[in-house]
């Protein structure tokens, strides 16, 4: 996750889009949190859980006041939507948009939850590729790679079958 993390998802995400020499190439993986956050631009309503998941850190990161419109009598979703979409700046939304789910690398798969166990690369969903816990963590892949993966949180690296959690 590269956002929700504490008060400054929106510096996090510029420093993401600033230039890299050109002997180096970044390849930033979309999390659930960017997803959640893209969810709730969209519509805020149906996806207000986001805030206790550090979603409201990241509103106030980008000046967006969330306190304020949740004060209202009754949440004015179309205010909410045009205050963000004044705040938060589009190229890092395109950013965000543009993340990739997956990556596979020689005999390496970077994803930020893991994969379903036994499930080919093409036909896993972008819902377990940002979510899935069990029984990815205890199973790994089961195919023939290393899954380099997040989203579980340890205080060191996290061996298991064909995996390894970066989630430090």
């Amino acid at each position: 996750d590269h956002i929700d993390r504490g008060p400054h998802s929106a510096g996090v995400i510029s420093h993401l889009l600033k230039p890299l020499p050109d002997v180096m190439r970044r390849l930033a993986l979309c999390g659930n949190h960017e997803a959640a956050f893209l969810d709730f631009m969209d519509d805020p309503l149906s996806n207000m859980w986001w805030l206790e998941y550090g979603g409201r850190d990241t509103l106030l990161s980008y000046g967006v006041d969330i306190d304020y419109f949740m004060s209202k009598r009754k949440l004015l979703a179309e205010d909410l939507r045009r205050a963000m979409q004044e705040s938060v700046p589009v190229e890092h939304v395109d950013f965000l948009k543009a993340m990739p789910i997956s990556l596979r690398a020689s005999h390496f798969v970077f994803v930020h939850a893991g994969l379903r166990p036994g499930i080919a690369l093409n036909a896993q969903t972008d819902q377990d590729m940002l979510w899935i816990r069990e029984p990815f963590l205890s199973e790994g892949p089961r195919m023939d790679y290393t899954v380099i993966h997040g989203h579980t949180p340890s205080d060191d690296l996290d061996l298991g079958p064909n995996r390894i959690g970066i989630d430090t």
